[in-house]
């Protein structure tokens, strides 16, 4: 797959992962349960499109440190460093913000905790296995290597 704008192939990739994410952790945000499911769906929504939102700032700063687009098939790792970095900069901030600053949602019993930062552990690993994911499609797709076993190599 060759294409000029990778981030037109990110960007609805990215969707469907935050997506699915967000419907999986319900369980874990107090109060979720109470809630009509039309509700809760379009809290999800929000959400991932502020997901894909973050997805695609860390992927430009990636972009921007390592001079191109396509970073994600280069050999030097930096890129990658800024990827993840970026989005779990972001995501850390905005969940300090949402479960100290402003109130807007609080974690269920069910949530892990990191303990010194005090925000839920289903958040960041959100950013490290799907920006994992999505690195090592593109970067298989992009190179031309749609095969599986290459990314589990």
């Amino acid at each position: 797959m060759r294409l000029k704008q990778p981030e037109l192939f990110l960007a609805p990739l990215a969707f469907v992962f935050h997506f699915t994410w967000e419907m999986l952790q319900d369980p874990l945000y107090a109060g979720l349960s109470e809630r009509p499911h039309g509700e809760v769906r379009s809290l999800c929504l929000t959400a991932t499109l502020g997901d894909v939102g973050i997805t695609l700032i860390a992927f430009f700063a990636a972009a921007g440190m390592a001079g191109t687009r396509f970073w994600f098939t280069a050999a030097p790792r930096f890129p990658v460093v800024v990827w993840f970095a970026t989005g779990l900069l972001i995501t850390v901030a905005l969940e300090l913000l949402a479960t100290r600053a402003n109130g807007r949602w609080n974690y269920g019993p069910l949530m892990p905790i990191l303990p010194v930062l005090r925000i839920g552990l289903a958040p960041i690993l959100q950013w490290i296995a799907i920006p994992a994911s999505l690195w090592l499609l593109m970067d298989g797709l992009f190179r031309g290597r749609s095969d599986v076993t290459r990314i589990i190599q």
